[in-house]
């Protein structure tokens, strides 16, 4: 609501991730301020991420879906309702099926640059491994 309006997400420590999550759900809250236009937005997000799933793990994502529903009170919440866990499970299975499909290192970059624009710690400890795969990749087979 407060980037709707023009001001800055937070103006204090009271929420310690940065802000992508929040400038990405404030998208069609500028169309039509409602909190209805931010589920509608979880539920396109939602399906894209299904979409990823079904893409990497075939017929075995009703299992994934399946995990997320079991543990009700974490998994599925986090994963209905908008913020920053939703998103960093969506960007993960993202990169999972860029580096499993061999796509782009640029495009997988960008990826991780949206896990370090959503929540810092986790983007950090996911960019080391893969700054090693690059570089082992890149020195055990050259530029191909």
């Amino acid at each position: 609501y407060a980037i709707v309006k023009g001001e800055m997400p937070y103006v204090d420590f009271n929420v310690v991730v940065a802000p992508l999550s929040m400038y990405l759900y404030s998208i069609l809250l500028v169309i039509y301020n409602s909190i209805i236009t931010m589920f509608i937005e979880q539920a396109l997000l939602l399906t894209l991420f299904m979409y990823f799933v079904f893409k990497l793990f075939e017929e075995k994502g009703y299992i994934v879906l399946l995990l997320l529903t079991i543990f009700f009170p974490f998994a599925f919440s986090s994963i209905m309702f908008p913020s920053y866990n939703f998103l960093l499970l969506l960007e993960l299975i993202i990169l999972i099926y860029l580096e499993k499909n061999n796509k782009s290192d640029y495009l997988i970059g960008i990826v991780l640059g949206l896990m370090f624009c959503t929540k810092q710690t986790i983007g950090i400890i996911i960019f080391i491994p893969t700054l090693y795969l690059l570089i082992k990749k890149k020195l055990l087979y050259g530029n191909r």
